[in-house]
């Protein structure tokens, strides 16, 4: 799990939970629209889930759960992230671990966000307006898939303000020196429309400086049952 777990539970306007609430992990209902309580309880449920997996080496403890809800997309409209997240007080190489959860809401749905498919269920029908609209959902998936949260510092180069908080000195100079704030966009009509991209996400941590990623965008969004896709090519490494 990255270090973004940690500046969550840190940084971010946390609510305690105070009770055990056992609720699906997975659900679609309009009372969710406007409940943050249901919310919550939601995340509760997917922490606790996500705790229970075998590898996982802590317990699930809500009064420790701590929320941020209510984190707007920059690229699909409606849709809302929510989150929640428990520290562990294992120690491992790279810090301390945890587990972090994501729900996402939009066009009255709810339900968790573990995958890119689980995302593009909620994006369903949505296509980019622009180059950067749709750089900008890559870069949400990318937080998604691999462990970002709501207080990650990852940002598109070429298009977002650089992190400054999260880097150290001498990383600016390595941007510029050895990768390319281009950011590639195609359109691609045959066999099936989809808008591919090719950039550098920044992602000062204590491994990495930046990597680059491809990324598939089905238009509109899971057409014919076609999620998006993202993959990592190459790091930037410390």
């Amino acid at each position: 799990m990255r270090s973004t777990l940690m500046r969550l539970l840190a940084t971010a306007p946390l609510v305690a939970a105070s009770c055990t609430v056992e609720t699906p992990r997975a659900a679609s209902t309009d009372a969710f629209a406007s409940d943050s309580a249901a919310l919550r309880a939601v995340l509760l449920a997917e922490v606790k889930d996500l705790a229970s997996d075998p590898a996982s080496k802590f317990r699930f403890d809500a009064a420790k759960v701590g929320f941020q809800v209510s984190v707007p997309s920059k690229a699909v409209p409606g849709l809302i992230y929510h989150w929640g997240g428990q520290a562990s007080n294992v120690v491992e190489e790279y810090g301390t671990s945890g587990i972090l959860a994501l729900i996402g809401q939009r066009d009255r749905k709810v339900w968790a966000i573990r995958t890119a498919v689980d995302w593009s269920e909620l994006a369903r029908g949505w296509t980019a307006s622009s180059r950067d609209e749709a750089a900008w959902a890559c870069a949400e998936l990318y937080r998604i898939q691999y462990g970002g949260g709501p207080r990650d510092q990852a940002e598109v180069y070429g298009l977002d303000t650089l992190p400054t908080l999260s880097m150290m000195p001498g990383d600016a100079e390595r941007y510029a020196q050895e990768i390319s704030p281009t950011i590639m966009s195609v359109e691609v009509r045959d066999p099936m429309p989809m808008r591919r991209l090719r950039f550098w996400i920044i992602n000062p941590e204590l491994r990495t400086l930046a990597e680059e990623i491809a990324c598939e965008l089905p238009e509109p969004m899971w057409d014919r049952g076609r999620p998006a896709t993202l993959a990592i090519i190459r790091s930037l490494v410390r």
